[in-house]
């Protein structure tokens, strides 16, 4: 129950910031090109992604053929 409360979470916590950065994109005029501020939400949503991926472990019988 709590690995699934956790994964929720992390969902719900990406998502907010997916937003958060989409808004603060169209709000905001930085002296940076246009296609970068495009892709700064997907490129930090990845960035967390990746982050958390790092610390969950896959199953320990993954990839073993049971008879």
């Amino acid at each position: 129950m709590k690995k699934t409360m956790a994964i929720v979470m992390a969902v719900m916590l990406a998502s907010l910031l997916f937003v958060f950065v989409q808004a603060l994109r169209i709000h905001v005029a930085f002296n940076l090109p246009e296609r970068i501020l495009q892709m700064l939400p997907y490129l930090l949503t990845l960035a967390m992604l990746i982050g958390f991926g790092r610390r969950v472990r896959g199953p320990q019988a993954a990839g073993d053929i049971k008879d």
